[in-house]
């Protein structure tokens, strides 16, 4: 008696059951009974006989809802374009990236797999995004640094300086903007000091432990108070976004000056995202790992 492969019920036929993303082969004599749910990503053929193993569909069924079950976090950190999609969706994967995706979905009525299938497509055609989780702590560092730092000292005193005007010109006929004004110079001036307190006390430490150095003060309590700072952070951007209703134009009454700031403030908040979530999902798990923690 005939067996087929060990991932299901097989028989011979002529016809043949394919997925279409892979190009590995399988013997011409089975396919697998598939359920409805996996159909989508199967091709149906006669000709030519190109098979990808059936036991993939099983080993993505099972990678799909590991993910669902896994942390907007840890997805982010292992998938590094991933915070496209989560941003797409509205999902926070910084601050509030220690959730469940499961449950951040649920919450906000979405299908996780429509999340993740997202991030299965981007991560299919990207192949020029670095993955942080294997370079050196210091260049991770570095890249910090002379990206997303250098971003907030050249984009916070050009900001702060187009919210005023905007509040001066348009804050008696649109009070919001006042608040913007006064949540946005809280904000800054605590983003200012904390990019000093990174550079100067705990990145320092964090490269030499990356180089295989001893650790010249005890890392988790900085990192604490970082990951606390952060969510300070996350607080102020996400009051902004509420009081200009995301950023939302009106050619009606806003000025090139009103939607250049309202620009600005979008692109700020995009990169200081991304800036977390390479601190709080990379950089910080990974020197405290190196600490046994």
């Amino acid at each position: 008696m005939t067996t087929g492969p060990p991932w299901g019920v097989c028989r011979p036929s002529r016809a043949r059951w394919i997925c279409g993303n892979c190009p590995e082969r399988i013997s011409s004599k089975y396919y697998s009974a598939i359920s409805k749910k996996c159909a989508p990503d199967l091709i149906r053929v006669k000709f030519p006989f190109r098979f990808c193993a059936i036991l993939r569909l099983a080993e993505k069924e099972s990678m799909m809802n590991a993910l669902e079950h896994s942390t907007v976090s840890e997805i982010a950190a292992t998938y590094p374009d991933s915070y496209r999609i989560f941003h797409k969706y509205g999902i926070d994967f910084c601050c509030g990236g220690k959730r469940k995706l499961s449950d951040v979905c649920a919450e906000k009525s979405i299908e996780p797999r429509a999340v993740l299938g997202d991030i299965a497509a981007l991560a299919a055609t990207a192949d020029n995004t670095t993955d942080w989780q294997k370079k050196p702590l210091a260049e991770l560092v570095e890249h910090i640094i002379s990206t997303h730092h250098a971003f907030l000292r050249q984009e916070l005193p050009r900001l702060h300086a187009l919210c005023a005007k905007v509040a001066r010109r348009h804050g008696e006929d649109h009070p919001y903007l006042l608040q913007v004004f006064e949540e946005y110079c809280i904000m800054s001036e605590e983003l200012r000091q904390h990019i000093e307190k990174e550079e100067n006390i705990l990145f320092p430490v964090i490269v030499a432990l990356g180089r295989g150095g001893a650790a010249a003060l005890d890392i988790s309590c900085p990192i604490e108070m970082m990951e606390h700072e952060h969510e300070e952070t996350g607080a102020h951007l996400e009051k902004i976004s509420a009081l200009t209703h995301g950023y939302k134009m009106d050619d009606s009454y806003m000025c090139a000056s009103f939607k250049a700031l309202y620009t600005g403030l979008a692109d700020l908040e995009n990169d200081i995202k991304l800036h977390i979530h390479k601190e709080n999902n990379i950089l910080f798990p990974r020197a405290l790992a190196l600490l046994g923690r």
